[in-house]
């Protein structure tokens, strides 16, 4: 499995919104470990014995 991240992996800033750069980062890596987490899960999971 490969997981790449593009250019429209990560949204700038536009007024208005509740996020600071601080805090948008920190929620970005959270969801970005669980994500990777599952997938690991999900996948390694799926191998067959003796891998």
């Amino acid at each position: 499995m490969v997981i790449s991240l593009g250019a429209h992996d990560f949204s700038d800033l536009t007024p208005g919104e509740p996020w600071t750069p601080d805090s948008l980062a920190v929620a970005y890596r959270t969801a970005y470990g669980e994500f990777l987490g599952n997938r690991r899960t999900r996948f390694l999971s799926s191998l067959p014995t003796g891998w």
